[in-house]
């Protein structure tokens, strides 16, 4: 038994209307059935987010711990964002990339926390870069670009926009 602090994400499984994982910052995960998993679903959603958990939610597809620069307990740093920012906006721009808008949007979600990008706000520097623009190119592309598996990326992209704005 974990406290609700402790709650990466709840994983709805599209094969069984029943199961659904819990998924912690300790990257261990608990598989449980049950009659009503949207009402329980809803519940724990509930009763974490009245604990002070702002980064959990409910997910679709199991989280890709591979994916994740440094452990789900702690914040990604500051290049962590401005590089999964960067990856947005590139693939949702260019046609030639290797990834696809999906698997961009998926290693965006892993590495930033549900409430959102911890360093929205650019400090005064010399060399800093200016993340407003960055946020604005990543929104700018995920509107515009035309991604041939718009059933798999609908709710990522849901996602993504919530994390951004």
């Amino acid at each position: 038994m974990q406290p609700l602090t402790d709650i990466w994400a709840l994983i709805r499984h599209a094969e069984d209307p029943q199961m659904f994982t819990i998924e912690y910052n300790s990257m261990s995960k608990s598989t449980y059935t049950c009659q009503d998993r949207d009402a329980l679903l809803a519940s724990i959603l509930d009763g974490a987010r009245g604990n002070k958990n702002r980064d959990i939610c409910v997910q679709a597809m199991k989280t890709n711990m591979g994916a994740r620069i440094g452990p789900l307990y702690l914040p990604v740093e500051e290049e962590v964002e401005s590089i999964c920012l960067k990856l947005l906006a590139e693939v949702g721009t260019k046609k030639d990339t290797t990834q696809t808008l999906g698997e961009a949007t998926r290693f965006f979600n892993t590495n930033v926390s549900y409430s959102g990008l911890a360093h929205a706000v650019t400090e005064e520097r010399l060399f800093g870069e200016n993340k407003e623009r960055l946020i604005s190119n990543a929104l700018g592309a995920l509107c515009v670009s035309d991604c041939p598996t718009v059933k798999e990326t609908r709710s990522l992209i849901s996602t993504q926009m919530r994390r951004l704005v």
